[in-house]
């Protein structure tokens, strides 16, 4: 009995995993070619390496998936089902999130308010909460190794503890494709040592991760 439970809830957690692909995809700018008849397949619970010089085409077709971009060719499908992003938000909608290299925090706004910049509690309605703000970004942060003062403004961390607060925000949003875009890129080696453990559990979690680089030590550390 206890065996057939066990395949049981395995087989639950591998139904409820993400399948993205993508087919014959393409993108011109002009009517000059970017991108030519991409084909790759996400499966939750595996971590995709991406590699390739700058202009090969990585971040059009990060873009392709995160919904900044429509494809001119090819089809893209979650779970069998083709479907269509008319922004980045419909994206994240459908479990799509994307980590970019360049920060998106707000300076002057502390550590527990970009955290959850977007996403903040609230209460009656319309006012944010801000003691469940705080509680929350405090236990974010907790749960992924990161050890930030939430009350500190970001315009006060340095540029490794700012991509920390970056990496908390994507992962809070419950991805079940999470493309990270040369994440350890301004980490100390100790910060990138956390990530690496962050990313392998959201594998084991179900997530498909997306991870780009240009660190050979990493792409052989963490890929699948």
């Amino acid at each position: 009995m206890a065996k057939q439970e066990s395949a049981l809830r395995a087989q639950q957690e591998n139904e409820s995993q993400v399948t993205v692909s993508l087919s014959g995809i393409g993108m011109s700018f002009s009517g000059v070619s970017v991108l030519r008849d991409v084909d790759l397949v996400f499966d939750g619970g595996e971590i995709h390496t991406l590699m390739g010089e700058n202009g090969a085409g990585k971040s059009t077709l990060v873009k392709i998936i995160s919904g900044v971009q429509k494809p001119t060719f090819g089809t893209f499908q979650i779970d069998g089902e083709t479907v269509s992003f008319d922004s980045p938000r419909d994206a994240e909608n459908h479990g799509i999130v994307i980590m970019h290299q360049e920060l998106s925090l707000i300076p002057e706004m502390t550590v527990a308010e970009n955290v959850l910049l977007g996403h903040e509690p609230r209460k009656f309605g319309a006012f944010i909460d801000r003691k469940a703000l705080r509680a929350k970004a405090k236990k974010a942060l907790a749960r992924f190794g990161f050890t930030l003062d939430i009350d500190t403004p970001v315009k006060d961390l340095r540029v490794g503890e700012q991509q920390l607060v970056e990496i908390a925000r994507a992962l809070l949003m419950n991805a079940r494709l999470l493309i990270m875009d040369e994440p350890t890129s301004a980490l100390s080696q100790a910060e990138a040592d956390i990530l690496m453990e962050v990313v392998r559990d959201l594998a084991l979690q179900g997530v498909a991760v997306v991870y780009i680089s240009h660190r050979m030590d990493e792409v052989f550390e963490i890929s699948d």
